[in-house]
């Protein structure tokens, strides 16, 4: 048995990813428990968010010319990322308590800032996890996470898929996690860039997911 939890995207419900386990549910395994956590509601954003997103922000220096705003931004630390991190990790570790299971079978995956946050968590967790999976996301706090991979060097299994042309979070991010993680981690990760935009993606994304989590649960 494994679990796979899927962190929902800015502003979205736990409910966005719900269908995905029908979709894939032929491919995977028959015991795989699907946990969907629902992020709370930041009253100054008036979305839901796992931590203070600076909106504005963001979308600057997605646009910028060049990459000096955007490198700048996957660097600085976010209001309440902390605490998202703390509360993730007890997260987890409930799951954990609750299925019996260890950290080995669990996997963590995420779409938009639920991908930032699910890698997060992972790399915030004591003992490796058994997968993370990032849906059209980005690095943040890179050189903390540089630090977390290397001191687990080898010890994570990691897709990463990004739309060519997202409008939200560039596409380039995803080649600089990708780096990241296998300059630091001593990972191969598995990636899938495609054609469309801020999304999850089609046919040969669900394929790859399907794959890499029939992969990753097999192997634990």
């Amino acid at each position: 048995e494994n679990a796979i939890i899927m962190l929902h995207g800015f502003g979205a419900t736990n409910d966005d990813f719900v269908p995905l386990a029908g979709q894939l549910k032929g491919s995977l395994p028959k015991d795989l428990v699907w946990v969907f956590p629902q992020a709370p509601v930041d009253a100054s954003l008036g979305a839901s968010a796992w931590w203070k997103i600076n909106v504005p922000e963001w979308i600057s220096a997605c646009h910028s010319p060049g990459e000096a705003a955007i490198s700048a931004m996957i660097r600085k630390p976010h209001e309440g990322l902390a605490a998202c991190r703390e509360q993730g990790v007890k997260f987890v570790k409930e799951i954990m308590a609750r299925t019996s299971l260890p950290a080995a079978r669990m996997h963590l995956a995420g779409f938009s800032q639920g991908a930032m946050t699910s890698m997060d968590v992972a790399l915030s967790m004591e003992e490796p996890i058994g997968s993370v999976a990032m849906v059209s996301g980005a690095p943040i706090v890179v050189d903390e996470w540089a630090g977390k991979l290397a001191a687990k060097k080898g010890k994570h299994k990691i897709f990463v898929s990004h739309g060519k042309m997202d409008p939200v979070l560039p596409f380039a991010a995803s080649g600089w996690a990708v780096q990241l993680f296998e300059q630091h981690g001593g990972v191969k990760v598995d990636y899938y860039p495609h054609n469309g935009g801020h999304e999850l993606g089609g046919i040969a994304i669900m394929r790859g997911l399907s794959e890499f989590w029939s992969s990753a649960c097999g192997a634990n």
